[in-house]
């Protein structure tokens, strides 16, 4: 070893003659240290192009190409240079590099340039090195073409944006796919032309690349104003890049690359599209049969997230969305209509490779008097069949429906039917937290707490009271939970008096007097499986519905009030006529649209007030059409489906329990029957007087009362209370 360093120091005298020999090993520890750097691995993340755009302009360089240019740390040895080259074992590329502040093994692009990238390498670890701006060779013709889209561009428009586009210093390379910002190089063109100011970004393909020996170079040259020819060819068709983040909130040196990214689709809507992006994408890549044709059904409401969820899978897969209602495939003419049907598949397989959208299919098909036409469906399979023959590239045919219940023939036609359902609170929450990071909304909120409370809502509903109450962030620049809470009451009151929508009641316990036994036996039932829910999940001690019997006036309807307040659940009150129509049919739908309601926003009760006119015996109600019995039939159907179907309470109140069909008092059903009387002793009478009388200045309460029911007790009240008003005494409230 003593050996080994006598030699290393001598070789160290004989290169370094002016120098002390000691000085040698670290001169060599800085020379290992600068290889190293120079040698270091950088990972290439992708982030959106209008984040990119941002912090372009955040650090205000002279110049820059944002398709041809990276975000680099300011502790990269090469920064001093305006070129470096990325390169690893397969490819090597000469971008420009701005430095930013930033983490230093983390190199950031935009996600069109990301893509152009893809389509040479498939790997997102590089290495970088020198380059210098003179060893880039200046092209004398560079040969572009649009990429072809749903929307129509006029000349004018192209022409203008290539313009301004190319007037300053651009790298260009061949296949590479160059974005155009209209709103920044066709203003003019954005602002009058209704047809593009509804999309931001214009897609150009670079066919080819000359010098000045008519020699096509592949890689970068530069397409310098008065020097270079620039030649527009015929459109092209081809993929555009892929896009899985929609925005950027930091990429400073102390952020989380995934916690700053936000992506496309929101969390809680993101199981629904990968399962469709699934389905789809062996489309893309060709391994599925010619004789299997990718036709889509996606049901779901309008405002459930079906148009973030179709534009979600477009950007996802690099395929143009061309999306249209059905009021533009339909025409009071048959001859019309087919003219429009043929078009739209005509115009999808000229915009290909793209997902043709069709909104409120549900209607599609209809004639005037709103039954199915088979001729206009028969041709509309037709022409789609037709979509898919000898097409190299993927046209996907997605129709967007409200409504299940569609044809057979139509139904049979679709390869794949996907449904959206209800938001479950974990999913709710999910898309309140993407919806306020999408949006910049600084918030102290209770997130799990406004989810729990926001049972029914739909992604638009969401959305809309995140934007309420930003209104009122010129008071204060944090969203806090009251201002929430706020929206939250005003779109329940609203939603609940246009939609019926299921609500929680303001009916506590201290509003009932007595009737100890029964509110045990309905805690019993209702809050433990909530307040136990692990214990309950997997087991068949669930109970799905109570009866409460017992004469009129015994408060049987504010009880299950007040049991839905205190197990915070929402509440769907029905009366049995309510539900009943002179349609055939349409009173087993009504039903079927109750329990749809409560599993949407469950937890959830479902009172049935006057169960005995909705449910009697099966046989003796006297119709002919048998209206009542099926009535009944789809009652069991419903409540025999409640275990697999979410937390659905369902509680009955009836003055006639005799009346009621047997079976829906077997177990499983209404198997708790609670008998709801009057007052039967001293303290009970007085418990419910007190209750009354709670919010009234009262200067005497009777020791004694007489046997009474609730509503009789209540209304005694009210005329003591009336009678002194009238006498001008405050006795029983001031």
């Amino acid at each position: 070893m003593w050996i080994k360093v006598k030699l290393l120091f001598f070789i160290s005298s004989l290169l370094f003659q002016k120098y002390e020999s000691f000085y040698f090993p670290f001169y060599m520890l800085l020379v290992y240290n600068k290889v190293v750097k120079e040698n270091k691995s950088y990972k290439v993340v992708p982030i959106p192009y209008d984040s990119f755009y941002f912090y372009l302009k955040k650090i205000k360089i002279e110049y820059t190409d944002i398709n041809n240019c990276l975000l680099i740390s300011e502790n990269c040895v090469h920064v001093l240079t305006k070129c470096v080259k990325l390169y690893n074992r397969k490819v090597s590329r000469v971008v420009l590099s701005v430095p930013y502040p930033m983490k230093s093994n983390i190199i950031y692009v935009n996600d069109f340039f990301y893509n152009n990238l893809k389509n040479i390498t498939s790997e997102d670890f590089f290495k970088v090195k020198k380059a210098y701006v003179k060893d880039i060779p200046i092209a004398v013709e560079v040969d572009v073409s649009l990429v072809s889209s749903p929307y129509d561009l006029n000349n004018a428009t192209i022409d203008c944006l290539l313009n301004n586009y190319f007037k300053t210093l651009r790298l260009v390379k061949e296949n590479d796919v160059l974005v155009i910002n209209i709103s920044e190089y066709g203003a003019e063109s954005f602002y009058t032309n209704s047809k593009i100011n509804c999309i931001s970004v214009v897609y150009f393909k670079c066919n080819a690349v000359h010098l000045e020996n008519n020699s096509s170079i592949k890689n970068l040259a530069f397409c310098v104003n008065g020097e270079t020819n620039l030649k527009l060819s015929s459109n092209v068709q081809c993929f555009i890049p892929i896009q899985n983040n929609i925005k950027c909130v930091d990429i400073g040196t102390d952020c989380k690359i995934n916690e700053s990214l936000i992506q496309c689709c929101p969390y809680g809507l993101e199981e629904n599209m990968l399962k469709i992006e699934k389905a789809m994408r062996p489309f893309l890549e060709g391994k599925c049969s010619s004789q299997i044709h990718p036709t889509f059904l996606l049901i779901g409401k309008t405002g459930s997230g079906v148009e973030v969820i179709t534009s979600s899978l477009s950007v996802r897969l690099g395929l143009h969305l061309y999306k249209i209602n059905n009021s533009d495939l339909t025409a009071n003419i048959y001859s019309q209509t087919e003219t429009k049907i043929r078009n739209t598949f005509f115009k999808a397989k000229a915009t290909a490779p793209c997902i043709l959208a069709i909104d409120h299919f549900e209607n599609f098909g209809k004639n005037n008097e709103g039954e199915f036409d088979k001729r206009i469906i028969d041709y509309f399979k037709y022409e789609a069949n037709s979509l898919f023959l000898n097409q190299s590239l993927p046209v996907i045919l997605l129709c967007i429906c409200e409504d299940k219940r569609l044809p057979a023939v139509l139904s049979r036609f679709f390869l794949e039917t996907f449904e959206i359902s209800s938001l479950k609170q974990k999913e709710r929450e999910l898309n309140l937290k993407w919806i306020l990071q999408y949006n910049n909304v600084t918030h102290n909120c209770n997130i799990e707490n406004i989810g729990m409370k926001t049972q029914g809502f739909l992604f638009d509903d969401l959305k809309m009271l995140v934007l309420h109450a930003r209104r009122k962030l010129s008071v204060t620049d944090t969203v806090t939970d009251d201002m929430l809470e706020e929206t939250l009451k005003f779109m329940q009151k609203n939603y609940s008096k246009q939609m019926g929508t299921p609500d929680i009641p303001k009916v506590n316990w201290s509003d009932i007097g007595g009737l100890e036994e029964v509110k045990t036996e309905v805690i019993k039932t209702i809050n433990f499986p909530l307040k136990f829910l692990k214990l309950f999940q997997n087991s068949n001690l669930t109970r799905s519905g109570i009866l409460l019997y017992g004469p009129p006036g015994t408060g049987k309807t504010l009880l299950a009030k007040a049991v839905a307040n205190e197990c915070k659940l929402c509440f769907l009150s029905v009366k049995g006529p309510e539900l009943l129509n002179m349609y055939v049919g349409q009173s087993e739908q009504n039903i079927r649209e109750v329990f749809e309601k409560a599993r949407e926003a469950s937890p959830c009760i479902i009172f049935f007030d006057e169960l005995d006119s909705l449910a009697p015996n099966r046989g003796n109600s006297g119709d002919s059409g048998g209206v009542m019995d099926r009535i009944v039939s789809q009652l069991l159907a419903e409540m025999d489906d409640l275990d697999r179907r979410g937390f659905v309470f369902v509680i009955g109140a009836t003055n006639r329990p005799d009346l009621i069909d047997p079976a829906l008092l077997r177990p499983g059903r209404f198997d708790k029957l609670l008998y709801v009387g009057p007052c039967s002793d001293n303290e009970s009478q007085l418990s419910v007087l007190k209750a009354l009388t709670r919010k009234r200045s009262t200067s005497y309460v009777p020791s004694k009362c007489n046997r009474g029911r609730f509503v009789r007790t209540r209304f005694f009240c009210l005329d003591v209370s009336r009678t002194s008003l009238y006498n001008g005494k405050r006795k029983w409230f001031d």
